[in-house]
């Protein structure tokens, strides 16, 4: 990739998290946007049916953990906005990144939209991902997710809802008459089995679908080369009629120009006065020893090893597949031993403490399972079992 759209979740607060991504951006010579997370709600608040059957020193424990109210959240995103935004010749942007509605209150959300507006940078958040998110907007608003978004003023041409899985057919039109952008991603969808984005029916109602990977910790592979072939295949599963189906043509877009215009950048293609941004592919790799039609073999065929170049801001980053602005053997080392101290520091002592919590969660999903919602499961293409 050229750019990336780092919607970098940072529940501890902390200013570290993203002055180390911002630094590393810089070094590598990467263009970024990079959110400042935001959410004034504690975990607890927006999920349904939790305190009644968690053991109540439990559901204490889970609503103690409280965030900052969104005073501070605006702090530590004016101070990030004023040390980042236009680094690095202008390649580092810092914009707006509510976690997702249901931990944000009206106010930071209103809030948040004011700044978007003010300086004109976007708006991204997590939203209907799952099943589970459309049962919290209903109980939180008493409406949709977007109706709600709608009424307080939060849609518009600056918003992208990272995943927006689960919308109704009136969902998909109001995005679509305020110019909203989604961020697809695929491959995390179907390992967390959060249902198949309604991609065709965006497409066909015009609205601006950016293609995604959601990162390392649900897709395992940053790997925009797997997420472009599932764009362009998942949505055939259990669809017969071939003029429904997204085409290598449109996976590209998604992934050039559809996500140059949700980052807020007048890029994604190849023209005068465009950002000098691509990326070169050998012809050497068998997928393109044919070349009868190259965004077929692009989508369906090649991967990421096809990389020979990348060049960013007129810069040529990576050559002959060799980094060129750090030092990779070096790099790799500092990484095996931070993820070595990370694992047994953080992930397998995280890992013990929400085991604790899991009979109770699984108890919240398997009812989200069957509680009807407005949205059809068929829509998203999953089936709900029936329970005895």
């Amino acid at each position: 990739m050229t750019a990336v759209q780092d919607d970098l979740i940072n529940p501890a607060f902390e200013t570290t998290a993203l002055d180390g991504a911002a630094h590393a951006y810089r070094d590598i010579g990467w263009r970024a946007n990079i959110t400042v997370s935001m959410g004034d709600r504690s975990l607890s608040a927006p999920l349904p049916w939790l305190r009644e059957i968690m053991p109540a020193h439990l559901f204490t424990e889970l609503s103690q953990q409280v965030p900052p109210e969104a005073t501070e959240h605006f702090r530590l995103f004016e101070r990030h906005y004023a040390k980042w935004h236009g680094q690095a010749d202008g390649r580092i942007r810092i914009i707006l990144g509510p976690i997702g509605p249901q931990w944000c209150s009206d106010d930071l959300l209103t809030r948040a939209n004011a700044i978007s507006r003010e300086r004109n940078i976007p708006v991204h958040t997590h939203a209907l991902e799952s099943k589970l998110h459309v049962i919290e907007a209903e109980q939180l608003y008493g409406c949709t997710l977007v109706e709600h978004l709608h009424r307080i003023g939060l849609l518009s041409t600056r918003l992208t809802l990272n995943h927006a899985i689960w919308l109704t057919d009136d969902d998909l039109r109001r995005l679509a008459d305020c110019g909203c952008h989604v961020t697809h991603n695929p491959l995390s969808n179907l390992k967390l089995g959060s249902g198949i984005a309604r991609v065709p029916e965006m497409l066909a109602a015009g609205i601006n679908v950016a293609l995604g990977t959601d990162r390392t910790s649900t897709s395992d592979r940053a790997d925009i080369f797997r997420s472009l072939g599932l764009a362009a295949m998942l949505h055939r599963a259990g669809t017969l009629d071939p003029g429904r189906w997204p085409t290598a043509d449109d996976a590209i877009t998604m992934a050039t120009l559809s996500g140059a215009r949700s980052a807020g950048l007048d890029g994604g293609v190849l023209a005068p006065g465009k950002p000098a941004d691509l990326i070169l592919l050998s012809k050497r790799d068998f997928t393109f020893m044919a070349t009868d039609h190259i965004a077929s073999r692009l989508v369906f065929g090649t991967g990421a090893d096809a990389v020979d170049t990348v060049i960013i801001n007129g810069e040529a980053v990576m050559q002959d597949r060799v980094l060129r602005t750090i030092d990779e053997t070096r790099l790799r080392q500092e990484i095996m031993e931070a993820g070595r101290l990370y694992l047994e520091q953080h992930v397998k002592p995280g890992h013990h403490r929400s085991r604790r919590f899991e009979p109770w969660f699984r108890q919240m999903l398997m009812r989200a399972i069957v509680e009807p919602v407005q949205v059809p499961v068929d829509a998203v293409r999953l089936s709900a079992p029936r329970f005895e």
